[in-house]
């Protein structure tokens, strides 16, 4: 820098320490990742004023400042609940002692329903005749899944079929289904196909899931369901337990949160209910982390409307589910 540059932001900086000293956070930040004159430094050092350096690391670093400063002040503010633990949890964490494994469909979804978290309607069938059946119950169109503790990821394998609208359809999806599954694995054992209730179109497709970080244990992510979270790796995250302010900001720090407002004329998506299922499912994460390695309810659909979370949360459905 020249000299008479030096003796320019020399005065910025001590006007800088100057209006730190009354109380308000201060920093100095420079767009040039370079060095700075020792002589501004040292002023900024004596007066305790941070120096940032680079356009990018400097605004990230002031935006983490300002969510922890929003941290703190939740800390002294009266929390809303986190979420409610099952009456059940004892017999819960007893039936899944020693598991290493993916647990199963029926097992997995007992565990989500306990607490309060509502799956499709669905019929575990072991034959055509049955699946017919359980389709004209449930209604067309509906959805088949082929399940197998071997194949936990069943769109891959091929052992997922959606729309299916009638007997002719349900027939041939069935049988394809039963190949699939022959020839992704041939030792895999196939304990059925599930017939389930197909979710309106109009519905938000949305990743709601757990994971355990070898340094902070539990998290909670939210992301873009389906096929969007590989693509767009829209994620938020949390450290559980979490409330419904937490939830409602992680739904908010998400890219493609407007497909919940309203985007292109589509109805806006059921925000409270999805909140409800992510205090939850931290609850969960809370209470089994002693087991839970991770859980996956991709996509979890949101449905249109305003549903009230303190009920059965049936604004959403899931239409897969990994529980691990």
């Amino acid at each position: 820098m020249a000299e008479k540059q030096v003796t320019q932001y020399a005065d910025v900086a001590r006007a800088a320490v100057k209006t730190a000293a009354v109380g308000k956070p201060v920093v100095a930040m420079s767009h040039v990742s370079g060095g700075l004159d020792q002589t501004i430094k040292g002023i900024l050092d004596d007066g305790n004023v941070p120096f940032l350096q680079g356009t990018r690391e400097g605004l990230v670093a002031i935006h983490h400042l300002v969510e922890y400063s929003r941290f703190l002040k939740r800390g002294r503010t009266v929390e809303t609940p986190a979420g409610k633990s099952p009456k059940t949890l004892p017999e819960i964490l007893e039936g899944l002692k020693g598991k290493r494994r993916v647990l199963g469909d029926d097992k997995a979804k007992k565990i989500l329903q306990a607490y309060g978290i509502d799956i499709v309607k669905e019929v575990l069938v072991q034959s055509g005749d049955e699946a017919l059946k359980a389709s004209n119950r449930i209604g067309y169109p509906v959805a088949l899944k082929g399940l197998s503790p071997h194949i936990p990821h069943k769109t891959e394998a091929g052992l997922v079929r959606l729309n299916v609208r009638n007997g002719e359809e349900l027939n041939a999806g069935y049988a394809q289904i039963q190949n699939n599954a022959k020839a992704f694995d041939p030792n895999a054992e196939l304990e059925g196909i599930l017939i389930q209730e197909m979710v309106p179109s109009d519905a938000a497709e949305i990743l709601v899931g757990m994971t355990r970080d070898p340094s902070f244990g539990p998290v909670v992510v939210l992301g873009l369901g389906g096929i969007w979270v590989e693509l767009l790796a829209d994620t938020a995250l949390r450290l559980p337990p979490i409330n419904s302010d937490d939830a409602l900001e992680m739904i908010s720090e998400l890219k493609g949160k407007q497909l919940l407002e309203g985007f292109r004329n589509r109805p806006c998506g059921d925000v409270k209910s999805l909140a409800a299922v992510l205090v939850q499912v931290g609850r969960m994460a809370v209470d089994l982390k002693e087991v839970l390695i991770s859980l996956d309810l991709n996509p979890l659909m949101v449905l249109p409307g305003e549903g009230d979370p303190a009920s059965s949360m049936s604004s959403w459905k899931s239409e897969t589910l990994n529980l691990f």
